[in-house]
């Protein structure tokens, strides 16, 4: 069975799951009438992509690979998450073989080996519109909590990047293997993005310059472009994490700021400062504004539990963190076909030993500012002054990526950084 497991990381394989799984798509939508449930159908296909995995890694391997989902009378593998079990060999000597039984349930491995292409196909914001669907039927009571995580945990997959499973051994422990650590914990969670100068021009004939926040990094002064502030909910007493809006936080939680334009001749350089940091003049007034309307697509926030990529005894059962995707996707509302204003953010939160520790990771652009608040603490920010950057910056695609490894949340921490 261990070449079984090498061979999945191999071109060929993998580009013939990818094929499979295109089968299996066409597969599900061509027999959902034939179902009068879905979860029937649910299995079904489960079935169906078990069988699929198991014949091409036999034909890749030459090891045959029998199917899990009949009645063996086997006891003791387990129905974690990833459903992968370190089991002694049945003859010849005392190694380890991997079995990976195939099971019926959404935690089957073979359905998210396949799975997890179609994850990383997708975007963040496809993403977030699925999680968001699940929840909203947990919400109207067409799925039970529990039957919203399992669903949420299909949709990542829980695989492995490379392979479709992944060993515990070739993981790392520490905090990232911890459990949520608590039953329950709300979280204050708030994103903002401003332009530090008064004014920023791109210097184009014929066109205006626009209105800035005119201020640095702060958690509550000034304005902003854009602001997202809600309070994350998460614990063991809590099936699906919930966000929803701060107390007091402007627009439920998701705002823009008014954008406002300006001639040229009302604007003026700062000396010292970069070639798009512009002040007004004295009595410089707008000669248009708006304000951009949220939606979904521009402005949104979706939470959820990360679960263990294994079953191995050192990852905890259960969700491991919450995690909230935070999108960011907002143009300018003065001018057609501008370039917005872009982040995919994902925050992980959990708590261990008393303390909060937190992961972030995602993309944002150069310009403008960021700052990135938990519990009124900075955990992120992003000066495009202090980087070189402009509002050309705004032009996809993003410069910059975020991989905040594990930390505790502490302010007065000199060094936060924790082994992962």
């Amino acid at each position: 069975m261990s070449s079984a497991l090498s061979v999945l990381s191999t071109p060929d394989i993998f580009r013939d799951l990818t094929r499979g799984a295109e089968l299996l798509q066409f597969i599900e939508s061509a027999t959902k009438e034939a179902f009068t449930s879905t979860r029937q159908h649910r299995a079904a296909m489960d079935a169906i992509a078990g069988d699929v995995v198991r014949g091409l890694v036999s034909a890749y391997t030459g090891v045959p690979i029998p199917s899990g989902s009949g009645s063996s009378g086997k006891s003791g593998q387990s129905s974690g998450p990833g459903n992968v079990t370190p089991t002694s060999s049945g003859s010849g000597g005392s190694g380890k073989t991997l079995t990976a039984p195939i099971t019926t349930s959404s935690n089957n491995p073979a359905l998210q080996s396949l799975t997890s292409d179609r994850v990383r196909q997708s975007s963040p914001a496809q993403l977030s519109d699925h999680l968001q669907t699940i929840q909203r039927a947990v919400e109207r009571g067409q799925f039970t909590p529990e039957q919203g995580q399992s669903l949420g945990r299909y949709l990542y997959g829980q695989v492995d990047d490379q392979s479709g499973i992944m060993l515990a051994s070739y993981s790392p422990g520490g905090i990232e293997s911890e459990p949520l650590g608590t039953t329950t914990r709300t979280v204050d969670v708030k994103l903002r993005c401003f332009i530090p100068s008064q004014a920023v021009s791109l210097q184009v004939p014929l066109t205006d310059d626009y209105g800035g926040d005119n201020r640095s990094f702060s958690y509550d002064q000034g304005s902003h472009r854009v602001q997202v502030h809600q309070r994350l909910t998460f614990g063991t007493s809590h099936p699906w994490p919930r966000v929803e809006a701060a107390p007091g936080a402007p627009g439920g939680g998701f705002s823009f700021g008014e954008t406002k334009a300006y001639s040229q001749g009302d604007t003026e350089n700062v000396a010292g400062k970069p070639w798009w940091w512009k002040r007004l003049k004295d009595g410089a007034a707008p000669s248009d504004t708006a304000t951009l309307g949220r939606t979904d697509d521009n402005l949104h926030a979706v939470a959820s539990y990360d679960y263990a990529q294994t079953a191995e005894s050192h990852w905890s059962q259960g969700p491991l963190a919450a995690k909230v995707y935070l999108r960011v996707d907002a143009p300018n509302p003065l001018v057609d076909s501008a370039p917005a204003i872009n982040a995919d953010l994902w925050l992980q939160l959990k708590e261990y030993n008393g303390k909060l520790y937190y992961r972030l990771t995602g993309t944002h652009d150069g310009f403008p500012a960021y700052e990135l608040y938990v519990d009124e603490c900075l955990v992120y920010s992003h000066d495009p002054e202090a980087e070189g950057q402009s509002p050309l910056s705004l032009f996809p695609p993003s410069e910059y990526t975020v991989n905040k490894e594990w930390q505790v949340l502490d302010c007065e921490e000199d060094d936060p950084t924790v082994e992962v």
